[in-house]
């Protein structure tokens, strides 16, 4: 889109206004006093009818809201283009993303009426420069001069200090400044954007150099005059677009601003400091040359000695990021594994798998729903529980009693000597079936609920749907491991029910995060978190594979152990699982899709006892082809 049609979508005025006070003057005309370009008074005007700006004694060209961006503003032309499109409410990506040649302002050449007025002018005139503590060098060299300011814009007149700005051999721009004491306007710049006295700095200057960026024209000389590189951006405000046109990341800038709270305020992290007695550089060149010199000299030199040893710092840090660096932590690692060993899951083959148990790390284990991935994953808890290690169990679906009373009925299967006995979690929970139990099976119940005791101190579960997220959890592990010492297991069922980092994001961004900080927590603090994962509804009658992870790439790829859960005849031609889930006796077989430190593809067996929530092991099975459904 042209910048004229991008104007017309946006109010001069109402821009203006959120920088300056408009002071209403005629019909739709408006006057801000100063004047925001050369601080005189009762010229800058603003007609809000046709949205347009100018100056009355031409210390700018006026324009619209894109020449405001620039003059005013002092963005560069790329950047007044963008920030209109902005103002306009129209995407960053546009047909026409930057303007045409033809609304790129040329810049203007006044070369040859600089070196006019320069040696047209007298002794006289050159000692105004020299009274502020310039040399006849610096005056020659940047062609300072004394002369009528119509000769260079015939909208002004009257005698001014002229400072030229000279880009490319060329000067493309100047400022003048008024000779008289408390002018009515001190400052007369050319119109168009500025350019930066000394720009060209940035190309010449070799590595390693300093330039010192200064609010003002003279403050910059001041410092030529001693021989010290600068370059005067004409303002705070224009600092940010100084930084956007720095390309050059191998020299060392420093500022020196006003000694006011706009330059103090904007120094960057390495600066010179004015005394307080002087409001700027040129103030104090022309108090105390000498000190003024021996002062910078000495700012200098400290500040390059901390950016050298600055340097050097972040050398030291980023050599230690070295593999090098790294073996005294790694020996010290490895000496403290002896503190944090395996923790078995109590499946005989399935930590011969897993080269022991557990380990610091990221479990994720996905099964289809009413399989029984809860009940085998409870059985692990209380398995690992009983050997006096600590878990950290956040149900975000069941509750603590539902999952306690799985626990004990497993235990009723397990020491019951007629299996007829063994109840069910609901046989247990359901106080008035308690009624019609025999003397036999109530003492069972209650020796189990005993034999849990034994190792529930070992157990912590949490409750919580949808409310539970990864911050609170880790607030969780924080707690657990201050006020006990111990590093717990953490388990997390399930992941799809975490509450979402962001209402905002959609589920599978909220579950790649979960994934993410809960991998952080495995390794800040050197712990085994394993958590339960739903799988793609198109994976429910196939085998299981990584594909059945593939809502969220987190899974797959943050993971260090896969582990999937499936009936052990699930990849044959007639399998339906709906038979399957009606046996009270399933087989299933737990499947290693992935093991970052150690072998996947094989498999353990087990019999899922699913009426009393026990799982027992029948072996170990290598890989093998089997027949697939056609």
């Amino acid at each position: 889109m042209k910048i004229e049609e991008l104007e017309k979508k946006v109010s001069l005025s109402f821009l203006v206004a959120n920088d300056f006070k408009l002071k209403l003057i005629g019909s739709d005309t408006y006057r801000i006093n100063p004047c925001p370009i050369c601080g005189g008074k009762d010229h800058f005007t603003i007609n809000a009818k046709n949205n347009y700006y100018s100056s009355f004694n031409g210390c700018c060209a006026g324009g619209s809201v894109y020449k405001y961006l620039q003059e005013v503003k002092g963005m560069s032309e790329i950047g007044a283009y963008e920030e209109l499109n902005r103002l306009a409410g129209e995407p960053k990506k546009d047909v026409n993303p930057k303007p045409t040649k033809a609304e790129v302002t040329p810049l203007s050449d006044y070369t040859s009426i600089i070196n006019k007025l320069y040696n047209n002018q007298t002794d006289q005139d050159k000692q105004y420069f020299i009274d502020r503590g310039l040399t006849p060098e610096i005056i020659d060299k940047y062609k300072l001069c004394i002369g009528d300011i119509k000769e260079l814009n015939s909208k002004t007149y009257g005698k001014k200090a002229i400072i030229p700005i000279w880009k490319n051999g060329q000067a493309v721009f100047y400022n003048s400044r008024a000779l008289e004491d408390n002018p009515k306007i001190k400052y007369i710049k050319a119109p168009g954007q500025a350019t930066f006295l000394n720009i060209d700095y940035l190309k010449t200057v070799a590595k390693d150099e300093v330039i010192v960026i200064t609010e003002g024209e003279f403050d910059a000389l001041s410092l030529e005059t001693i021989g010290v590189k600068a370059i005067a951006v004409g303002g705070t405000e224009n600092y940010k677009r100084f930084m956007e046109l720095n390309t050059r990341n191998d020299i060392n800038i420093l500022t020196a601003f006003d000694n006011d709270e706009p330059g103090q305020s904007h120094n960057g992290e390495y600066y010179i400091e004015i005394p307080q007695e002087y409001k700027d550089l040129n103030e104090w060149l022309k108090a105390n040359i000498s000190d003024f010199k021996a002062s910078i000299n000495e700012q200098i030199q400290a500040v390059m000695e901390r950016i050298k040893e600055q340097l050097q710092g972040d050398k030291q840090a980023y050599k230690s990021m070295s593999v090098a660096g790294y073996i005294e932590t790694f020996k010290n690692k490895i000496d403290e594994s002896v503190n944090h060993a395996e923790i078995p899951t109590g499946f005989k083959d399935l930590d011969n798998i897993l080269d022991g148990g557990l380990y610091e790390g990221l479990y994720i284990i996905g099964a289809i729903s009413s399989l029984g991935k809860t009940s085998w994953l409870l059985q692990i808890c209380d398995q690992i529980a009983q050997n006096g290690q600590d878990v950290l169990y956040f149900s975000l679906e069941m509750s603590k009693s539902e999952l306690m009373a799985k626990s004990i009925s497993r235990l009723t299967y397990l020491n019951a000597k007629n299996k007829s006995e063994a109840k069910t979690t609901r046989g247990i929970l359901n106080g008035k079936k308690w009624a019609d139990y025999s003397f036999f099976e109530i003492e069972l119940i209650n020796n189990c609920i005993d034999k849990y005791g034994d190792y529930a101190d070992h157990l912590y579960i949490s409750e919580g749907l949808g409310t539970i997220g990864v911050n609170a959890i880790k607030e969780a592990v924080e707690r657990h491991i201050r006020i006990t010492g111990n590093r717990p297991v953490l388990v997390i069922d399930y992941l799809q029910i975490l509450a979402p980092y962001d209402i905002r994001a959609t589920d599978k961004q909220n579950v790649d995060n979960a994934v993410f900080e809960l991998k952080r927590i495995s390794r800040d603090y050197k712990m085994p978190v394993v958590a339960i994962s739903s799988l793609n509804r198109a994976n429910y009658s196939t085998e299981i594979n990584l594909a059945a992870f593939k809502e969220s790439g987190a899974i797959e790829y943050s993971s260090d152990v896969l582990l999937g859960l499936q009936f052990q005849n699930q990849s044959e031609k007639d399998f339906d699982v709906d038979n399957e889930k009606s046996k009270e006796k399933r087989e299933i077989e737990v499947k290693i899709l992935k093991n970052r430190n150690g072998s996947t593809g094989k498999s353990i067996n087990f019999e899922y006892h699913c009426l009393f929530n026990c799982f027992e092991e029948t072996g170990a099975k290598e890989e093998k082809k089997i027949n697939k459904r056609l």
